[in-house]
């Protein structure tokens, strides 16, 4: 792909504050790295879907979306209580609840995105899905990104893992417009699938695979390249 004058959407999902899965989320602390990092001198336009309505306000100054849809978190599993914090006797209700939650948000963030180029008649070069705790230390490089491809985070956990080969992670995803709407569709996908997953990881291999697409389609970004302060914060 070029490495100039791209047209970019950062497209943010899910909690800017609050907790997930017992962990604080530190939102906004990594905007600055983004604007450096990934936007650099490219022109960028950012939507927003949060659930995170007690930031409201400073996600719309902070990151001032083209677009933005900031809802009350929405119950998709009966008997989940986003008051309590997960444990083993309540953690089935807690895995449905965030696989769907998480799903849902990246497909509004990147149909918020598709509403405004459709809208505005232009397209995107690149569409960047981020978490609001992703933090960058290193320059994107452009022109080792390819079109028609899906490109996601490597792990920052343990790569020891029994399954480990059959998990793919969603700290941030890249693929050109076109191709972002594969992941858009995958909250409808899960909804109809019927089936139960241990998390995330799991379901969008399973979902790659059922499209037909493989590891030349959907690939591993360097890790050097992103790191979510989600993680740094535990260690500290």
């Amino acid at each position: 792909m070029k490495s100039k004058d791209l047209k970019i959407a950062i497209c943010f999902r899910g909690l800017a504050s609050g907790v997930s899965k017992n962990v604080s989320v530190k939102g906004f602390t990594g905007w600055e790295s983004i604007k450096e990092h990934v936007i650099q001198d490219h022109q960028y336009d950012v939507f927003a879907h949060s659930w995170s309505v007690d930031v409201k306000d400073r996600i719309l100054e902070v990151y001032n979306p083209a677009l933005s849809i900031i809802e009350d978190q929405k119950i998709f599993k009966k008997g989940y209580d986003p008051k309590l914090q997960i444990r083993k006797d309540n953690k089935e209700e807690w895995v449905e609840q965030i696989i769907k939650s998480n799903l849902y948000s990246l497909s509004k963030s990147i149909s918020l995105k598709n509403k405004y180029e459709k809208d505005n008649k232009i397209k995107y070069d690149l569409v960047w899905i981020l978490r609001y705790d992703m933090t960058f230390t290193r320059d994107i490089q452009y022109d080792k990104i390819e079109k028609n491809k899906i490109y996601y985070s490597k792990p920052l956990h343990n790569t020891r893992l029994p399954n480990f080969k059959k998990m793919i992670w969603d700290h941030f995803w890249v693929a050109d417009s076109d191709t972002s709407r594969i992941l858009e569709k995958s909250y409808g996908a899960l909804a109809t699938s019927g089936k139960n997953y241990k998390n995330i990881h799991y379901w969008y291999d399973d979902y790659f695979h059922d499209l037909g697409l493989t590891g030349d389609d959907v690939l591993s970004y360097t890790p050097e390249n992103s790191v979510a302060s989600y993680y740094i914060n535990q260690k500290k």
